[in-house]
């Protein structure tokens, strides 16, 4: 299967091998109720080729948050150990049954006890929802003597001293080990009192938790997988940002990390220590994050760390997240990565990773994190960054000036699941471990503002409608330096490409009496409007487009929320599909 990588919003390629790129899709989270998000996105793996990009890998990812009850053990309960990365695939979920023996790789006979849980679901939940919960509360639990790795490889497991009160604490469920003497790990009930979150331990039957699940398709069916974590945060201006030269350039920085992240835990793991739990100190992130800003362009190391502040008015700025995650990577996986280090392909341990390039070998994603960090103004008086959708509750990093003087825009993240859904944390290390990064601001003075922004968008004949002529398209009403040009058409679309040189708000209109259909263009998205199957590509997330009163067939100008990430200033697009035959 071919595909076209770069199309959707924040994704960006990185080379892995010859000829080999990965490239990650934006994370879409999607309210289900109170505190139950889900979160999906993919992560495609290809082979560049003179005939297009061949998809060698799709991996569908889903992170939910769900509440459960504690069940315990109970004789004949069904569950599944987690998928996990091998080197090459995620292996098959083994099923374990409470109480049925099965013989280990090592040849040990091995009698299940594994806790198990009930969703709290409502009746309108969405089935997949319910599906989700069911898993995740069935399987998201530990046992000292399972096959596959710990569910949450990072968890404090009592090696060292993880709360910083200068001692370690190995007595189950302390805060330095958080594993029970029946090899679970705890689970809590986050109770949200004057601003702050408190955990109420959750480890007996019949008590209710909070958990956050991440799950990978496998087979056509989705999988509990291992717990997610995000090893680099940045933050910079949207506009220097969607050029293909600065997507390059934060490709190169994004690649040198991967690289030299996984170069000290391959040196950790020959230490004999576990690399997850024994972790990275300050000073090695520091060192990976140099290493990594060196190889990129210059205008990429300005970019990722700002000498200057950027220029902030009242028409705002938009600013970029991206992350980085690395999953766990089992001791196999590290000795895999060290045959490719010593340049061993002939050993029979080396030698099923003979044709497989180093960083084909790890599990990671780069992904556009916007609208999941959590943004803020360290001086409210000098700037704020308010929700800019008001159906997406999510903060979008769109920063406004205030007062006058100069301050940061911060956007900071959990590091595990829960980063890729931002609900409620399930646990105090969620949120005592975090990762934070600053964009300089200031409202008078700084640098430039963001240059000419270009929009693509393609109008045509809806499938359902019988307008065979409906592909005449007519745009009117553009200020002075705004332009579109019509770039072609096929197959009853019209393609367009419009440059708008500042940023604000505007407006595009749609004339109703004809039935036309979009196709997604660059970073654009679509939106499906009844009954004439109007459907508007031009912004990530539109207002909702409302119909004149009858008997008056067309659709009010409405308000655009922004496109590629940036906002429209004072510019109003009248776009007219009308039947070529009628001269409408």
């Amino acid at each position: 299967m071919y595909i076209t990588p770069g199309r959707i919003s924040q994704t960006i390629p990185i080379a892995i091998g010859q000829d080999v790129d990965t490239a990650a899709s934006d994370p879409q989270p999607t309210i289900i109720r109170d505190n139950i998000v889900r979160t999906q996105f993919e992560v495609l793996t290809y082979t560049r080729t003179a005939d297009g990009n061949l998809a060698d890998q799709i991996l569908d990812y889903t992170l939910v948050g769900c509440s459960c009850t504690q069940g315990g053990v109970i004789p004949g309960a069904q569950s599944f150990e987690p998928s996990y990365w091998n080197g090459q695939t995620y292996v098959r979920p083994e099923e374990r049954i409470n109480g049925q023996s099965y013989e280990n790789p090592a040849g040990a006979m091995i009698v299940p006890a594994r806790n198990t849980a009930t969703p709290n679901l409502r009746q309108n939940d969405p089935p997949d929802v319910k599906l989700l919960c069911n898993i995740c509360c069935r399987d998201h639990h530990d046992t000292p003597n399972a096959d596959a790795p710990k569910i949450s490889p990072w968890r404090p497991d009592g090696s060292r001293d993880f709360d910083g009160d200068g001692n370690v604490d190995t007595t189950p469920g302390s805060p330095d080990n958080q594993y029970l003497a029946n090899g679970n790990h705890r689970h809590y009930l986050p109770v949200l009192q004057s601003g702050a979150y408190t955990f109420q331990p959750a480890d007996s039957p019949g008590d209710e938790y909070y958990e956050t699940c991440r799950f990978l398709r496998r087979d056509g069916e989705y999988v509990l997988t291992l717990d997610a974590r995000l090893k680099s945060l940045v933050s910079l201006p949207d506009f220097l940002l969607d050029e293909p030269a600065e997507t390059e350039g934060y490709a190169d920085f994004a690649w040198k990390f991967v690289d030299e992240y996984v170069t000290l835990a391959v040196a950790k793991n020959a230490l004999g220590g576990n690399y997850a739990t024994g972790g990275f100190s300050a000073a090695e992130y520091a060192a990976i994050y140099t290493s990594a800003e060196a190889v990129a362009p210059l205008a990429t190391q300005t970019a990722l760390d700002p000498i200057t502040p950027y220029a902030l008015t009242s028409n705002g700025l938009q600013m970029n997240a991206r992350g980085i995650f690395i999953d766990y990577m089992t001791p196999e996986v590290l000795a895999a990565i060290k045959c490719k280090d010593d340049g061993d392909s002939t050993s029979t341990a080396c030698l099923p990773y003979a044709n497989i390039s180093r960083l084909e070998l790890v599990p990671f994603y780069a992904v556009g994190m916007t609208k999941l960090v959590n943004w803020r103004p360290e001086n409210a008086a000098v700037a704020t960054v308010p929700l800019k959708d008001r159906n997406d509750p999510f903060s979008r990093g769109f920063a406004i000036g205030q007062g006058s003087g100069t301050t940061n825009v911060v956007a900071d993240s959990p590091v595990s699941n829960i980063s890729l859904t931002n609900p409620v944390p399930a646990q105090a290390i969620e949120v005592a471990q975090t990762l934070v990064d600053r964009v300089p601001v200031a409202t008078s003075g700084g640098t430039p503002p963001a240059p000419a922004k270009t929009v693509r968008f393609s109008v045509g004949v809806d499938r359902d409608a019988d307008l065979p002529n409906a592909d005449v398209v007519q745009l009117s009403g553009l200020l002075a330096g705004q332009a579109c040009t019509q770039i072609g058409v096929r197959a009853g679309r019209v393609d367009w490409t419009c440059t708008l040189t500042s940023l604000g708000q505007g407006g595009v209109r749609f004339d109703a009496y004809t039935g036309t259909e979009c196709v997604r263009r660059e970073r654009g998205s679509c939106v499906q409007e009844a009954p004439v199957r109007n459907v508007l590509c031009f912004s990530p997330q539109p207002a909702t487009v409302t119909p004149y009163l009858a008997p008056v067939n067309a659709y009010n100008d409405y308000t655009v929320t922004g496109y590629k990430g940036s906002q429209v200033n004072d510019v109003l697009i009248n776009v007219d599909v009308n039947r070529a035959t009628d001269g409408c």
